[in-house]
């Protein structure tokens, strides 16, 4: 069971892995989906029924030798209990990436006004509180460190939700201390430390901590530093140059990266999205290239050889009531939670462009890209305006990185294929 889409990059990967596990076993998608935009108040109803037996439709239909089914959802809402009796056929039910769960609920009841039950409260919940009524085992797989809303809990604004929502999270079993991080090289794996490090403060509840657990750091393979630019202008466009420029670098005829092994992200208001993906796309149709152009949340247990993350720095403000019942009202951005998410995709090579990047505008990132900017030995931070780096001229960014550093990349790139962490 995970959040996304039929086609999204994890749901496709693990359809293909399972497929290979026997000639006599298939595996099937199942898919439950509801644009959160199409409902109205007076269709709600209507429009999530619809939705939910068309999911059930679809697992009715399962073929006999269909003993494998990846439920990809897009949609978590739902009209009635009856997911609980499909849940519970199941031998064992495996939820990757719950804080995926968690952060589309926080979205789908502060943007709609059909609030009834959900996938989780009233289908996984049941699965574990009820264990003699079923046979069904529950493997639940989560980094509340990948969410994109956990610092900002009240956003899910409903209290029973909410409740239902604290209930699961008793059940599990947490991990004092996270292992070696093996997906990243040395460099990236780092940084992600660091990124942790200062998340961990981010809890606008007013209890001074979000209790994420602490992240080894390193790997014992070395890579290239990660490289952040950040760019004071408020457009797109700002980072085209930037993006030609490691687009170049990456598919250039003697590069030993294939397409699939590179992909760049992007994140932000939809109005923003849709001007970052039309220029990429843009510049890939240029190169004649098939490189993977997705929104960060739909990434999630994904992974590229090689990413270029395009990110817009926001600032909120939103009252806080401290521990002491006084109201603090706090400026805070989302760029680490994305930052983290967004970087952790990356196995051997990463470029990190930030654009309408304001210092001391949340002290949160402040803090993270001042112990960056001292880290020289696991990353580059590159503030465009500061140093007068002209954009436009290849010859200064290809200054940023060595040759060295390049050729590292790419041994590193092929020992990690090989060992295929």
């Amino acid at each position: 069971m995970s959040v996304g889409w039929k086609t999204s990059p994890a749901v496709l990967r693990y359809h293909e892995v399972l497929n290979r596990i026997s000639d006599n076993i298939d595996c099937s998608i199942v898919e439950y989906t509801m644009f959160i935009e199409e409902l109205s108040d007076i269709e709600d109803e209507y429009k999530v029924t619809a939705a939910e037996i068309s999911l059930f439709q679809q697992l009715d239909n399962l073929s006999i030798s269909s003993r494998i089914v990846i439920l990809a959802l897009n949609f978590t809402l739902l009209p009635s209990t009856e997911v609980y009796d499909y849940i519970t056929r199941f031998d064992h039910v495996f939820v990757d990436d719950y804080q995926s769960f968690h952060d589309h609920l926080a979205y789908e009841v502060s943007n709609s006004s059909y609030k009834s039950n959900c996938m989780l409260s009233d289908g996984l919940l049941p699965v574990v509180k009820k264990p003699s009524t079923n046979n069904t085992s529950l493997w639940v797989f989560s980094d509340i460190g990948q969410s994109t809303v956990i610092y900002n809990i009240s956003s899910i604004s409903t209290v029973k939700v909410r409740s239902k929502l604290n209930e699961f999270k008793e059940k599990f079993k947490f991990e004092k201390l996270l292992p070696v991080n093996l997906r990243n090289t040395h460099e990236i794996s780092s940084v992600l430390s660091v990124i942790r490090k200062h998340y961990n403060p981010m809890d606008l509840s007013g209890a001074g901590t979000l209790g994420l657990r602490q992240q080894k750091n390193g790997h014992f393979l070395r890579g290239t530093k990660p490289t952040i630019y950040l760019l004071r202008d408020d457009n797109p466009a700002a980072c085209e140059a930037i993006l030609e420029e490691e687009l170049a670098k990456l598919t250039e005829a003697d590069s030993c990266f294939n397409d699939k092994d590179i992909a760049v992200l992007y994140d932000g208001d939809r109005k923003y999205r849709d001007e970052l993906l039309e220029m990429a796309e843009k510049l890939l149709r240029i190169r004649n290239k098939k490189i993977a152009v997705q929104y960060t949340e739909d990434c999630r247990s994904a992974e590229w050889t090689a990413v270029v993350y395009l990110h817009r720095l926001t600032t909120g403000k939103i009252p806080c009531t401290q521990s002491d019942n006084s109201v603090k009202e706090i400026t805070f951005s989302n760029t680490i939670p994305f930052l983290n998410q967004a970087l952790s995709r990356a196995r051997v090579y990463s470029t990190v462009i930030i654009y309408n990047y304001t210092p001391n505008a949340c002290t949160y990132t402040d803090n993270m890209l001042s112990e960056l900017r001292e880290r020289t030995d696991i990353c580059r931070i590159v503030d465009v305006t500061d140093l007068g780096i002209d954009i436009d001229s290849d010859e200064d960014i290809d200054d940023i990185d060595s040759d060295e550093d390049w050729n590292l990349c790419f041994q590193n790139t092929m020992l990690l294929e090989d060992l295929d962490y």
